[in-house]
């Protein structure tokens, strides 16, 4: 005759297995919707500050006064931010500072590899980038007009060389 503890043992088994299916697809259903991640979208400068977002780091202190079209992405749990944003100006005048040849490839592939609804950096984007205590922030636009995406913090050795090559520290 079978025996009944085996039978309940691999039924108990089986559901363990099962419940851990169950667990790993809601995982995965949660970071294909991006739960956890918030987006905004802000017509001036003023907007954004008055609803709070670069009070709470969202929008970068960096982001000029006079910029517009504004749009957020953040996610708190993982500490990461996305901006896009349209303004007069260059990157140097909010400290940021040329990609080295020797980095610029990755620093380019980190950046497009963002998810920024609309629009993103194209393969011929001139990126800059500024050293920030948690990592590296990217900043990347076309030369051909004044929208500009940043995305930070990027960790990692191979950016954080470009901060140990200029010796800097923060903006």
């Amino acid at each position: 005759p079978p025996n009944r503890t085996s039978g309940f043992a691999m039924r108990l088994l089986l559901n363990v297995i099962l419940l851990g299916i169950a667990i790993l697809l809601a995982y995965a259903i949660a970071w294909l919707l991006g739960l956890g991640t918030q987006t905004s979208l802000y017509a001036t400068h003023a907007d954004a500050a008055a609803d709070g977002a670069i009070g709470r780091g969202w929008v970068p202190e960096f982001v000029p006064g006079d910029a517009t079209d504004i749009l957020e992405v953040h996610n708190v749990e993982h500490a990461f931010v996305s901006v896009s944003f349209r303004a007069p100006g260059a990157p140097a005048d909010w400290g940021f500072l040329p990609v080295a040849a020797a980095y610029r490839g990755e620093a380019l592939q980190r950046i497009r590899s963002v998810r920024f609804p609309g629009a993103r950096p194209g393969r011929r984007a001139s990126v800059t980038y500024r050293c920030e205590q948690d990592g590296v922030g990217l900043l990347a636009h076309e030369r051909h007009d004044r929208q500009y995406f940043y995305a930070g913090p990027f960790e990692g050795a191979s950016l954080r060389g470009l901060c140990a090559t200029r010796g800097r520290e923060g903006p």
